[in-house]
């Protein structure tokens, strides 16, 4: 039995739906992502296994679409869907769970990078940090900046983050906000 949820978001001329098909116990099984135009036309349309991470601009007129096997897909209005398959480590090394929740992954002012937060190992998701990324659209280049507890942009090329350090036999201490210029 599959069980479909729909959310509509309406972007300026454009819509965009995402329809998350469940099976019995409710895990997500695919996800699939829909973008319209002003007469209702489809513009494109993508599947996904399981549940991808989404984030919208705000504007709603950019969507990034990071999945599980660590490709990122991206649409912004007037442009081409575009895929990058996004690895910042060295050959051999991995992320852990790629992201899957809002606040992980963030466009920018400008629409032109985009960061995510992925926890670097299964450990990392019960300490609560993860590696910050920051990739340019236009290339697919990725910038892995540090272990982050959080981020956010300050301007088109700026971004703000908290890291937690941990030191032997005491308390982690929390630093931040941390400025840092991305390529």
């Amino acid at each position: 039995m599959v069980s479909a949820a729909l959310l509509g978001l309406f972007l300026h001329q454009y819509r965009g739906e995402v329809t998350v098909a469940r099976d019995r116990s409710g895990y997500p099984i695919s996800t699939t992502i829909r973008v319209r135009g002003a007469d209702g036309r489809p513009l494109w349309t993508r599947t996904f296994k399981e549940s991808p991470g989404i984030a919208w601009s705000k504007d709603r007129r950019a969507v990034a679409i990071f999945d599980r096997s660590y490709h990122l897909t991206v649409w912004r209005a007037g442009d081409r869907v575009r895929r990058f398959n996004v690895n910042p480590y060295p050959p051999g090394e991995n992320w852990g769970e790629p992201p899957s929740y809002e606040d992980s992954l963030r466009w920018s002012a400008d629409k032109e990078r985009l960061f995510l937060i992925c926890p670097a190992a299964h450990g990392a998701i019960a300490l609560g940090v993860g590696d910050l990324v920051v990739i340019r659209i236009d290339t697919g280049k990725a910038q892995r900046l540090d272990q982050v507890l959080r981020a956010e942009w300050i301007s088109n090329r700026s971004v703000n983050y908290w890291v937690k350090r941990f030191r032997e036999g005491k308390q982690p201490k929390i630093i931040g906000p941390i400025r840092r210029k991305v390529r």
